[in-house]
């Protein structure tokens, strides 16, 4: 295992498309972003498939299969946009999908405790690399 498949420190306008992002501790960190894109990966068998902290980004049609935790979000993720994600955890009831933060509540801050998959696909997406 690596520590990460993708890391962002800090990054802007970053699209991350069509990767195979497997085996890794996390398989895509985004630590601070702004207006990345990530969309049509295979996130396959990480400690954790996406680890979010500080982002505004968009996910969609990936696939997150096998993932420990196939995501988790940290302090100021409220305007992420997920839509449309292959979650191989989503049990099927409803529309929607909650991704649970990983720091619910923190002392001062209140935070949502999860944000939602707004359409998540029933079946993988079959994604060419």
């Amino acid at each position: 295992f690596n520590e990460y498949g993708i890391f962002i420190y800090i990054g802007a306008d970053i699209s991350i498309k069509s990767n195979n992002i497997s085996k890794n501790n996390r398989g895509i960190e985004i630590y601070i972003g702004e207006n990345n894109i990530v969309n049509n990966n295979n996130i396959i068998e990480n400690g954790r498939g996406i680890s979010l902290f500080q982002s505004c980004s968009i996910f969609e049609k990936n696939n997150l299969i096998g993932n420990g935790k196939n995501a988790g979000l940290g302090f100021d993720t409220r305007d992420d946009y997920w839509n449309g994600n292959y979650w191989d955890d989503w049990i099927g009831i409803k529309f929607k999908f909650p991704i649970f933060r990983l720091f619910p509540m923190i002392k001062y801050f209140p935070l949502c405790g999860f944000i939602i998959d707004w359409n998540p696909a029933r079946e993988p997406y079959d994604i060419d690399l």
